[in-house]
């Protein structure tokens, strides 16, 4: 099924198809999931966008990211996957607040990880340590601390693979993958990654998670979830 709309043509494929792909290595195709689908998105118009053309826009409260260039701009969470950011961003602003470590932000805020080649991610949360505050103007202009994505059905190889590489390559120090289904806290640590070792820590029920990013936090999984 296909459907051409201001310049662009849109198709539908297996969910499948997508794994085959990252979106920066594909020229003028977007290849994008949404709740299990893959959309691929064949832009006719060759209208890329510029980082400094993208973060001058109107400004908005809707999710948004700039892929290479691209423009993607996902559905609504919903509520259930709100739930769980909101819940994140409150266990983690209360840790880092007490302990003065710096500053906790929720989506949507645009992290640049690359000016250059137009990449700008929205992680569902984001810390910054007090050192690296510098970052922080109307945007986050560099590698943040710590990631925090929620997954959704649709958007768990964006978030597992394609994220994780930018992630990775760019700088992060940690990135935490939070699994609405299984009820989990998947903390990796990007430092210690190599080209073929991720060092991954899974989390579940009353079991504590604790990251290198923020030294002595301690919170049962399931806390993320009640």
């Amino acid at each position: 099924m296909s459907n051409a709309v201001n310049g662009r043509i849109t198709f539908a494929l297996p969910a499948t198809a997508g794994r085959l792909f990252r979106p920066e290595r594909v020229g003028d195709l977007i290849f994008t999931e949404d709740d299990g689908i893959v959309v691929v998105e064949v832009n006719m118009s060759n209208d890329r966008l510029s980082a400094s053309e993208y973060l001058t826009s109107a400004e908005t409260t809707e999710r948004r990211e700039l892929l290479f260039g691209r423009v993607h701009e996902p559905p609504a969470p919903f509520f259930s996957h709100q739930l769980i950011v909101t819940r994140a961003t409150v266990l983690l602003d209360e840790y880092v607040r007490r302990n003065q470590l710096g500053a906790v932000v929720v989506s949507p805020v645009d992290v640049i990880l690359d000016f250059h080649k137009a990449l700008v991610l929205q992680p569902d949360v984001t810390y910054i340590a007090s050192e690296r505050l510098s970052l922080a103007g109307n945007q986050i202009n560099g590698a943040p601390d710590l990631a925090v994505e929620v997954e959704s059905p649709g958007s768990q190889h964006y978030d597992r693979v394609t994220k994780l590489e930018m992630y990775q390559e760019y700088g992060v120090r940690e990135y935490w993958l939070i699994d609405p289904i299984q009820q989990s806290v998947t903390v990796i640590d990007l430092t210690a990654a190599t080209a073929t070792t991720i060092a991954r820590n899974v989390f579940a029920g009353d079991a504590v998670v604790s990251s290198n990013a923020l030294p002595g936090f301690a919170v049962a999984a399931r806390a993320f979830f009640e």
